[in-house]
């Protein structure tokens, strides 16, 4: 996703939440520096009611197969009870 249409969603966003994109709310809210102009052409854009690109409202997330989701499950029980046996030898080292 371009820089454009990050900060077209970002104006998305803020509309989802309630909020009025501004300029200065856009320049505000992103994690780098981002010019004037972009940011007025981020809104002007959002006002004109052009979606990002990136952005589909009828796609659904994918779904994992079940058969992935229970080996992902399994997966990190075993991690867990890796760690857990850690735990209590560094325990038993302690004391």
């Amino acid at each position: 996703m371009s820089d454009s249409n990050q900060l077209l969603a970002l104006c998305y966003e803020l509309d989802a939440k309630g909020i009025t994109p501004s300029v200065g709310l856009v320049r505000a809210r992103t994690t780098g520096k981002v010019s004037l102009q972009s940011a007025i052409k981020a809104v002007q854009q959002f006002k004109d009611g052009i979606k990002p690109t990136a952005v589909k409202e009828d796609a659904a997330p994918p779904q994992a197969a079940p058969s992935s989701l229970e080996n992902r499950v399994d997966e990190l029980e075993s991690q867990v009870r890796a760690l857990l046996l850690r735990v209590e030898t560094l325990e038993k080292r302690a004391d």
